[in-house]
């Protein structure tokens, strides 16, 4: 038995963070049924770039889904939702707060016709505070949380995050957590519960060592000039021979004497944290590490036992041993018969394994399934159909 296998989930998400979290919890057994808008379907299906004629992205957080079409403004939509809701054991919706309750599909409405659901609501901001009515993407996120404030260069330089850090590290991995939370708490109370998931607080949540820098030094504090953003010699990212960079992180005492002896400046043991001389040692290191080409200085730190590491790009992880052999990325079968490159689950756990079965659905696939289990016949589908219900 999967370890999620009796689980049912009404997914009303789109994009990233809902559909990272809903896959997840179907690669380990639930059965997510994913809501579209007849028609159209979720935004992804056509964000490009495209594969198979759907959006790559949608192809790659969608699988183990099945999908049906509903028009949840439309009595007989909404009617059709609570019945469902009443079979089901998880909602989580993602649109801006009190959308469902003006839809009359909120938290309150569903859970006084079950009060075993678990309703997660996922958004920017959260249900409550001056935020949560803000229109706003991953980037608004990272600002408003101070994350973004922290990809600062000396110069004063705002950079770009390098990922979606907002919908992924703030939005899918909260909501995964919170849902199962709240799962393992329905088996204890018999009750479900409302769960707020804020994109925002996530990311704030990130900021830990930031916020004890802050903590201690106040108003000194220097967001380009901490230990883990560039500061310290020993935490830091150098530029090879051949153009290519590495990374170093020697921090404890036994890995950074290996280090000192690697560039033979053992007078560089003694004076790792003093802030007064951070700058001469980082001159030193570039100087080493100029004369050395990259992977040659990996496998020799390697032999050392120093913490170091290639700064790998897209390509280089993507064709990795490492990765594959971690099942991080995997081929299937596409539509057409191509071969695809999927996102494979993070998590590993021996006895219950995630498992890949199905691709992600076609628009309203499983209307004629899931509605059946309501009651409706093949007459009545067809009828809602004909009138954009579903």
């Amino acid at each position: 038995m999967k370890i999620l296998e009796g689980i049912t989930i009404l997914d009303l998400t789109g994009l990233v963070p809902g559909p990272f979290a809903s896959m997840l919890l179907a690669d380990y057994g639930a059965e997510v049924i994913k809501i579209e808008r007849p028609g159209i379907g979720e935004t992804g299906r056509k964000l490009e770039p495209l594969v198979d004629g759907s959006g790559r992205l949608f192809e790659m957080l969608n699988r183990n889904k099945k999908s049906i079409t509903l028009n949840l403004k439309s009595p007989e939509g909404k009617e059709i939702f609570k019945k469902l809701a009443k079979q089901s054991d998880v909602i989580i919706e993602g649109f801006r707060p009190g959308v469902m309750d003006r839809l009359g599909l909120g938290y309150k409405d569903i859970s006084d016709i079950n009060e075993r659901i678990i309703y997660c609501s996922l958004s920017g901001f959260g249900q409550t505070g001056p935020l949560k009515d803000l229109a706003a993407h991953d980037i608004n996120y990272a600002s408003y949380s101070g994350f973004l404030g922290m990809n600062v260069t000396p110069e004063g330089t705002i950079s770009m995050p390098g990922s979606l850090l907002g919908d992924i590290a703030g939005g899918y991995l909260p909501a995964t957590i919170s849902i199962l939370l709240a799962i393992i708490g329905r088996e204890r109370k018999g009750v479900g519960q409302f769960v707020d998931v804020s994109i925002a607080d996530g990311l704030i949540s990130l900021l830990l060592p930031a916020l004890a820098e802050y903590l201690d030094q106040g108003e000194k504090f220097n967001p380009s000039s901490t230990w883990f953003t560039g500061a310290w010699a020993s935490y830091n990212v150098y530029q090879t021979r051949d153009g290519k960079y590495v990374s170093i992180g020697p921090l404890e005492e036994k890995f950074w004497h290996s280090f000192c002896q690697y560039i033979d400046r053992p007078d560089f043991i003694d004076i790792q944290f003093d802030p007064e001389r951070q700058e001469e040692m980082k001159s030193e290191i570039s100087n080493f590490f100029k004369q050395r080409d990259r992977d040659t200085a990996i496998q020799e730190m390697i032999q050392m036992d120093i913490p170091g590491a290639p700064v790998l790009s897209i390509e280089d992880v993507v064709n990795s041993d490492w990765v594959k052999e971690r099942n991080l990325l995997f081929e299937r079968t596409g539509k057409d018969g191509g071969r695809i490159i999927e996102l494979g689950s993070p998590f590993k756990l021996s006895k219950t394994p995630a498992e890949y079965n199905t691709l992600p659905p076609e628009l309203g696939q499983h209307n004629v399934e899931i509605l059946s289990r309501i009651g409706l016949t093949s007459s009545e589908i067809a009828e809602l159909q004909e009138k954009g219900v579903i």
